[in-house]
């Protein structure tokens, strides 16, 4: 494996960690797709695709989502 393809399997866990929070919360809170896709300025089917892991998000969006769901993302360096 390379060092790019390490990179770039390394970016998509971290996508897909942010996410599966991202994910949780819109269960736990009982908002649609379409709520927050309304709520973050995008589409619903590039929302879709964000939570499938399809494409990867922006720190920008993942700070929407954040404030919309009343996430607050630390990260821990071990």
């Amino acid at each position: 494996m390379t060092e790019e393809e390490s990179i770039e399997i390394k970016a998509s866990v971290l996508a897909l960690q942010f996410l599966g929070l991202v994910d949780e919360k819109m269960k736990e809170t009982g908002i649609t797709k379409k709520e927050l896709a309304n709520e973050i300025d995008t589409s619903v089917s590039h929302l879709t695709q964000l939570l499938r892991g399809d494409r990867k998000p922006s720190w920008e969006i993942l700070a929407m989502m954040s404030l919309v769901l009343g996430l607050e993302f630390k990260v821990k360096v071990s």
